[in-house]
């Protein structure tokens, strides 16, 4: 029986990143098809695990594209069940109706138990000292302690979104966590970055390996010859419906951009269609990415060599 399929889903060994611009909005003419496309995205991005998502406000956005952007996102990740207590009505969220569900190990089906996955994000509704009642979803808020060692990092207060192990049913009790403590991926963030000196920084990280998509790239193949020891991360750089990553930049940044940008890769070879749209390109690029790298997460890297 095949066992490319558990439940809850593992966390990433090495992490995935993803860049897009905020100008993939551009080319659709209302909301409503805005938050569509957004839908579509933010299910591939969860499908794929990724970790992260960075809206690069470039100058062929529109203003207004990047608040739907965030809005919608931020609606997205957030439970089901809180959203009422955390989100406000807002004009960009006019059509979220239309969205689908994510679905991640922390928006639980309502027959899902805790057994499958003990650990919910809520919404802090009540503080005393190191104990806070939080509601989860349940029929009844769960009471649940800040532990001393991360009393530091999370300092609960109403209206705080927080993440809860369950560890009493009867009478229902947990602690607070973080993210580090649980092995298992619940979900992408959301960085927006309004300058291209702050990408640049990003992608000039040692420990991470850059890589640009575009027609005019390499075979996917190319990735794999760099994927090694030592690498914390990956970073996929997609452009809009026009222009590639490195062209939104304009001539001096791209020239930048060149000297940190390890492989560009083109994932889908002889493609049918004059031009690829961003979110199609995103399905297509992090499905070979996610079903190349991932004998060479759950392998050694000893035996990873063998295949250089």
């Amino acid at each position: 029986m095949s066992k490319l399929f558990v439940w809850p889903p593992p966390k990433r060994k090495v992490g995935l990143t993803v860049v897009v611009p905020a100008s993939i909005l551009a080319v659709e003419q209302s909301l409503y098809e805005k938050t569509i496309i957004l839908g579509f995205l933010a299910r591939a991005l969860a499908i794929f695990r990724v970790d992260r998502v960075v809206i690069f406000v470039d100058s062929e956005c529109k203003d207004e594209d990047v608040e739907v952007m965030r809005d919608v996102m931020n609606y997205m990740l957030t439970p089901p069940y809180i959203r009422k207590r955390l989100i406000c009505r807002k004009e960009t969220l006019r059509y979220a109706g239309i969205l689908p569900p994510l679905n991640i190990p922390t928006h639980p089906t309502s027959n899902e138990g805790l057994e499958v996955v003990p650990v919910r994000e809520g919404v802090v509704v009540k503080v005393r000292g190191r104990y806070v009642k939080v509601d989860i979803g349940l029929k009844e808020d769960v009471s649940a302690e800040v532990p001393r060692d991360i009393a530091d990092k999370v300092k609960p207060r109403v209206g705080a979104k927080v993440l809860v192990k369950v560890v009493e049913k009867n009478p229902l009790k947990g602690i607070i966590i973080t993210e580090d403590d649980v092995p298992w991926y619940l979900g992408f963030k959301v960085t927006t970055v309004y300058e291209v000196d702050n990408i640049i920084k990003m992608l000039a990280d040692p420990e991470a390996l850059v890589v640009m998509t575009t027609k005019y790239g390499d075979d996917v193949s190319k990735l794999l010859s760099m994927y090694g020891e030592g690498l914390k991360t990956i970073i996929v750089l997609f452009g809009n419906y026009r222009k590639d990553f490195n062209e939104l930049l304009g001539e001096n940044f791209s020239r930048i951009l060149s000297n940190v940008v390890k492989v560009s890769i083109n994932t889908i070879p002889f493609q049918g269609v004059r031009s690829v749209r961003t979110v199609e390109a995103v399905y297509a690029t992090l499905a070979l990415i996610n079903a190349l790298t991932h004998p060479l997460e759950v392998r050694s890297w000893e035996v990873f060599k063998i295949y250089k």
